[in-house]
């Protein structure tokens, strides 16, 4: 079974479960303050960097509007997009891990703290 049998196995999965509408995120309530992480927290993100430092990984995830989604995702330079130098840098968000995803082809992130599963 190749990588790709595997992502469409898992969305079918994620697709077939039935899970009540969620409501809608008010980005307006959302705290503007940094996010304090635990050094388990930080160890996790750090592993999961590492994994993706190395290849390609697919990532099971809840997102900040409730559903679950599946992405395969990289931080292996071999496998990133020239670094365009005009685009503007964020600071470093520790509760957020930044990834390159290869079936979307783009710069995406999610909560570390919302990882359900890597494959």
């Amino acid at each position: 079974m190749n990588i790709f049998s595997i992502i469409d196995v898992l969305k079918a999965k994620l697709n077939r479960q039935k899970t009540l509408k969620p409501e809608p995120v008010n980005k307006e309530k959302r705290p503007k303050t940094a996010v304090l992480m635990t050094e388990e927290q930080l160890a996790e993100r750090e592993r999961i960097r590492t994994l993706l430092l190395n290849g390609i990984s697919i990532i099971e995830f809840t997102k900040v509007d409730g559903t679950k989604a599946i992405m395969q995702c990289t931080l292996d330079p071999t496998l990133l997009p020239p670094v365009n130098t005009n685009e503007s840098t964020r600071p470093e968000q520790n509760h957020l891990l930044h990834v390159y995803s290869t079936d979307r082809q783009g710069w995406r992130s999610f909560l570390v703290n919302n990882v359900i599963r890597i494959y």
